[in-house]
């Protein structure tokens, strides 16, 4: 608060009404400055009260944003967690069936079939085959194209009974 005007009067006993006038005249001044000067710091204090209820105002929409959004994270890490549990579920079945499926066909014994009875695994299988395509080939001296064939087609019926498809 600055540019007082601050005077100081001894009127003294005789009460010398020009002086008094005087007086009067600054003190009104004066009272009127510091009447001015409030008046701004109150305009200033109210821009700042509004300045700071849009700022309050602000801070609250921001936060509900920020709760659902936390929300929302919360729900996708459950819902994750939940088709975690299920992928893990799913993958110990896959590979329960794939053991059952490997021990089913390695106690598979062909009984029947001319050219691969006696076959107990997919490895003896395919040697066989390797073998007897070697034997009947038709390039080969001793091949003949009808007896590939019927290799050929015992071949796919056996490995479906070992589960190679």
């Amino acid at each position: 608060m600055g540019g007082h005007v601050n005077f100081v009067y001894d009127l003294g006993d005789e009460g010398n009404s020009e002086d008094l006038k005087h007086f009067l005249f600054l003190e009104s001044v004066r009272i009127s400055q510091e009447k001015q000067e409030l008046v701004e710091e109150k305009r200033k204090l109210d821009l700042e009260r509004k300045k700071i209820a849009r700022e309050k105002d602000l801070f609250e929409k921001q936060w509900k944003i920020v709760e659902k959004e936390l929300r929302k994270i919360g729900t996708d890490r459950d819902n994750i967690a939940r088709d975690k549990a299920y992928i893990e579920r799913e993958k110990a079945n896959l590979k329960r069936m794939q053991q059952q499926m490997k021990s089913a066909a390695s106690n598979v014994t062909v009984k029947s079939g001319t050219y691969f009875a006696g076959v107990s695994g997919t490895a003896a299988l395919r040697k066989r085959y390797r073998d007897l395509l070697k034997i009947y080939h038709p390039d080969n001296g001793n091949g003949d194209s009808a007896t590939l064939l019927a290799i050929n087609k015992e071949y796919e019926a056996v490995k479906k009974q070992f589960g190679l498809y």
